[in-house]
């Protein structure tokens, strides 16, 4: 169990791929994601990965750091820079809080090299006996 202070780090490379497979599990098929010439128009280099997915890695970063005996309570995100289809992310999360190996916040951040795209703050409840 992470203790106050500790950080892991986990690596991804997240595909097209990843993001068609996310799209048809929530049917959701935004121009932005799948249409580079429509990514293009509102200000991006071309489809950006899903917001949704990114913070669905983070939970899996969270499972591979404290198991699967652990629940979100609170999970946010803010979008600083874009993720595209074939970058290798590098997930942190860092241990702000830890009450008893039971609540658990953690600061959340996904680096692209040593740039940072995203950032948030996650609460977790953990059941170390189960």
């Amino acid at each position: 169990m992470l203790q106050k202070g500790e950080s892991v780090r986990h690596d991804y490379i997240v595909d097209r791929d990843i993001m068609h497979d996310f799209g048809a599990t929530f049917d959701d098929w935004t121009l932005l994601h799948y249409d580079d010439d429509y990514a293009r128009k509102v200000g991006f280099e071309r489809t950006p990965v899903q917001g949704a997915l990114i913070s669905a890695i983070i939970v899996k970063s969270i499972v591979r750091a404290f198991g699967d005996s652990c629940i979100l309570r609170v999970h946010n995100l803010e979008f600083h820079k874009p993720v595209y289809p074939g970058d290798e992310i590098t997930v942190e999360l860092h241990v702000l809080v830890n009450l008893r190996n039971m609540l658990v916040t953690l600061r959340s951040r996904i680096y692209i090299g040593e740039t940072l795209h995203y950032e948030g703050m996650t609460k977790i409840r953990t059941f170390e006996n189960i």
